[in-house]
């Protein structure tokens, strides 16, 4: 689809979505009314342009940044490591020769910070759905397609039933 096919209020309004405005917020900064932003945002947001317009915008996004999920989990993971106290850092030291010439040294610490780990533990968390509260629903197809990946997966080979139906 061409970025053409979208009015320039849509437009807006994927560009503040993709921002990361609510899409309520979203819809009134693009210039739609605010007396129908609780409805008529979330109606938008189905709209199948308006999805593949976001999507499109979320990876030229990433590319632009050069921020993505595995940078975001890996770096996640490595603040858990370190407030946890099992990865040191290096500060600076400057320490002094007995001719008083500074040295910058670097102090090598573990540091322990629990609150700065279960924050970033429960980023990993969220992101895993370890702590989801909605139910999520899926259509058969998608249901029998996840269930037949892990099942391969542990297995090594694909179940009967994905032989027969695909």
């Amino acid at each position: 689809m061409s970025e053409n096919a979208l009015t320039e209020r849509d437009r807006r309004f994927v560009a503040e979505i993709v921002g990361g405005e609510s899409p309520p917020d979203a819809w009134v900064n693009a210039g739609f009314a605010a007396t129908t932003a609780k409805k008529k945002s979330y109606e938008k947001l189905r709209q199948p342009k308006i999805v593949e317009a976001i999507n499109a915008a979320k990876v030229k996004q990433q590319v632009r940044t050069d921020i993505h999920a595995d940078y975001v989990l890996q770096t996640l993971r490595e603040n858990v490591e370190m407030c946890m106290g099992r990865l040191e850092s290096a500060h600076p030291v400057i320490t002094y020769d007995k001719k008083g010439k500074p040295q910058v040294q670097q102090l090598k610490v573990f540091k322990h910070d629990a609150s700065a780990a279960n924050k970033a533990l429960e980023n990993l968390g969220r992101h895993l759905k370890l702590f989801t509260d909605q139910v999520e629903v899926k259509t058969h197809e998608e249901a029998l397609r996840e269930l037949e990946q892990r099942f391969e997966s542990v297995t090594g080979t694909k179940p009967a039933s994905a032989a027969t139906t695909h």
